[in-house]
């Protein structure tokens, strides 16, 4: 009968141990679905006779990580010229550096009265910036003549609990 207690003791206690694990498991999935937050931010600069900017566009905070989702851009860009739009999310370490794809927006007539080139990016991403990194946006013109670059971009994504932290 000792024996049988023994042994019911030990199955008692494996099956506890393992089920524990799974609900503490679905637990902090539950909490890690949680924590996550959604992000937009959205970012407007002029290149002014310069062929290439780099700009901070936001900084991850610390203890957390962002999954960028969504990039979209819009430029206007003297006539004949064009644009190479690309984000930076490296932090120092090796470049993870994304070039997006541009279109140019053609409006009627646009030539005939000299109006500027309209460039545009709308591209779904999934993009990976760590803690205390900052995410950069890159522009590059083919040309520094003419009137000046203004460019607007937007990115959304979520912010997570970085695991590394914890």
């Amino acid at each position: 009968m000792k024996n049988f207690i023994n042994l019911m003791s030990i199955v008692l206690l494996a099956t506890l141990a393992v089920f524990g694990t799974k609900i503490t498991q679905a637990q902090d999935d539950r909490d890690g679905h949680q924590r996550k937050k959604p992000v937009q931010v959205k970012f407007s600069t002029v290149m002014r006779g310069t062929p290439f900017i780099q700009e901070t566009m936001f900084t991850v905070p610390r203890n957390k990580q962002l999954t960028i989702e969504f990039v979209s851009c819009f430029a206007q860009v003297p006539l004949g010229q064009f644009i190479l739009v690309g984000m930076d999310t490296d932090g120092g370490g090796p470049a993870p550096f994304d070039f997006f794809a541009t279109k140019v927006a053609t409006l009627p007539n646009a030539q005939f009265f000299e109006q500027p080139d309209l460039f545009m990016v709308s591209q779904q991403v999934r993009l990976f910036a760590d803690p205390a990194t900052e995410v950069k946006l890159r522009v590059t013109r083919s040309l520094v003549t003419g009137d000046d670059v203004s460019v607007t971009c937007a990115f959304a994504g979520q912010l997570s609990e970085d695991k590394k932290s914890r």
